[in-house]
């Protein structure tokens, strides 16, 4: 089992998952400056949104959001996290 640590920071904001691959439950940290609007989504290999985990504005500081997959089938998934104008998508392995 690979313990990787997919993490990014683009302009000013960063946004990490934690454990991936995950075998169906992850956290989904970022940090963010300054009051933002956030969206945190995540969709199918196909492209359709399967949840929609935050949606609303957050003032500066670090959040977690649990992202419970068990009762999803094995596969990728992307996670999008958007913060104000930018946005980021990272990938998710779930593992059964």
């Amino acid at each position: 089992i690979i313990n990787d640590l997919a993490k990014f920071q683009i302009s000013s904001f960063k946004f990490q998952t934690f454990p991936n691959p995950s075998f169906g439950i992850s956290d989904i940290r970022y940090q963010i400056p300054g009051i933002r609007f956030i969206l945190l989504e995540v969709f199918d290999i196909h492209g359709q949104k399967i949840e929609t985990l935050v949606n609303k504005k957050q003032v500066s500081g670090d959040y977690v959001v649990r992202f419970d997959g068990t009762g999803l089938p094995a596969g990728i998934y992307a996670v999008r996290l958007q913060v104000g104008n930018a946005m980021e998508t990272v990938k998710l392995l779930l593992v059964k």
